[in-house]
């Protein structure tokens, strides 16, 4: 009952309130002056038109004030004055049909009740000749509830479809945060753990406790920040939205973002293919250059040539995924066996492979960074493949691309 009731008023939060209020006003206050007048008329039955301005105005003040039970109230006394009261016809009707719609925008099914109630008060009104009529036929009423209906479920179901769409986005944007988390934060925490391990390995007695208070504390931030990845893909829809259903750029441009940067969509539209490239060389050597501190061996061996011109997209998707390819060697690699990286573009695709030892028990993280690049690779039509064995781990991707040389 709780969850209904919450989702009624989610729904009639949704509608015009501010029109719906104005419109109700108006109405009252023209079916008020209506009585009025037929008062001033005949006098004689002062009592009838009393209790009709009564019923109309705390009706329409419910109305105006709580639709989601103000509406029932305006169809009781519509329906009263049209069997036995006979006055202010046409405000009624109008605020009766109001009624009628904003009982239909919350359930149809109540909303078509309401419109039979109002349809047989009609049928069985003394007062008939007062209603609108199409060549004196009483069947233009059931078309005016029939649209109202109509009118109110259009209402609702664009409604939906709005708050679909917010979700959708708000889904899409806790997924490219937590994507973003995974692929910089948490590993730049790893690495500073790291460092710091390497460091107490070599360091003077003196300086030990300091490094230990930083391995700590880069511990207990990566272990926060991966409680904040579960949260935000909490969610199972948010990974839907990563299936391969969406478009191609779209999909990429919302899956990672550049390192670092709160402005990455302002400053990718300003950004050229060859900036993209020199910042993924410049990424290489800085990661080359960590994990070389840290005493892992390796190397960075290219081929092929490479492109004057890369899509935004792609540039982000490459740069993100050579980053977490970076991190990977970081947090699951034996630093003693080495770990071997071939780069190479072809004319329609850029190819990365690696090849390292993996750290027996090692911690095996939240395994999530790698597989939100598969899904956005394979719906690409790229290519995909990893070969895990104890004693090897081999990597293969390609990663679809158009290039201008």
């Amino acid at each position: 009952m709780t969850a209904h009731t919450s989702t009624l008023r989610r729904l009639l939060q949704a509608m015009p309130r501010t029109a719906l209020t104005t419109c109700t006003c108006v109405l009252a206050i023209a079916a008020i002056a209506n009585i009025g007048v037929d008062w001033g008329i005949d006098g004689s039955e002062w009592v009838r038109y009393l209790c009709c301005g009564l019923a109309a105005t705390v009706a329409s003040t419910w109305f105006a004030y709580k639709p989601q039970h103000g509406s029932y109230a305006v169809i009781v006394v519509s329906i009263g004055d049209f069997l036995i009261g006979g006055t202010a016809f046409a405000p009624m009707l109008i605020l009766a049909l109001l009624a009628t719609g904003s009982i239909g925008y919350t359930s149809l099914v109540e909303g078509v009740l309401a419109g039979i109630a109002l349809l047989a008060a009609v049928f069985f009104s003394p007062y008939t000749v007062a209603f609108p009529a199409i060549d004196n036929n009483l069947l233009s009423f059931p078309c005016l509830i029939a649209l109202t209906l109509s009118i109110s479920v259009l209402i609702r179901r664009n409604g939906e479809r709005q708050r679909q769409l917010q979700r959708e986005q708000t889904l899409l944007a806790n997924a490219g945060i937590a994507q973003r988390l995974h692929d910089y934060t948490t590993n730049d925490l790893s690495d500073i753990a790291m460092m710091a391990d390497h460091q107490l390995a070599i360091c003077d007695d003196e300086q030990r406790e300091a490094w230990h208070s930083v391995k700590n504390l880069a511990l207990d931030a990566l272990t926060h920040t991966r409680k904040a990845i579960r949260t935000l893909e909490s969610d199972k829809t948010t990974v839907k939205q990563y299936d391969g259903t969406q478009t191609y750029d779209h999909r990429q441009n919302q899956l990672v973002s550049l390192r670092h940067s709160s402005t990455a969509p302002a400053q990718a539209s300003e950004t050229t293919g060859i900036d993209r490239l020199d910042e993924l060389n410049k990424l290489i050597a800085t990661c080359q250059s960590n994990l070389a501190a840290n005493g892992y061996a390796g190397e960075v061996i290219r081929f092929g040539t490479e492109p004057t011109q890369l899509g935004d997209a792609t540039a982000t998707l490459i740069i993100g995924l050579v980053r977490e390819l970076f991190g990977n060697i970081a947090k699951h690699a034996q630093a003693s066996a080495g770990y071997t990286m071939l780069i190479s573009w072809t004319d329609a695709a850029f190819v990365i492979e690696l090849s390292d030892v993996p750290e027996p028990n090692t911690d095996v993280g939240l395994r999530s960074g790698l597989e939100r690049y598969r899904q956005t690779i394979e719906s690409m039509q790229g290519q995909w493949d990893i070969e895990d064995t104890s004693n090897h781990w081999n990597f293969h991707a390609e990663v679809p691309c158009q290039r201008t040389n």
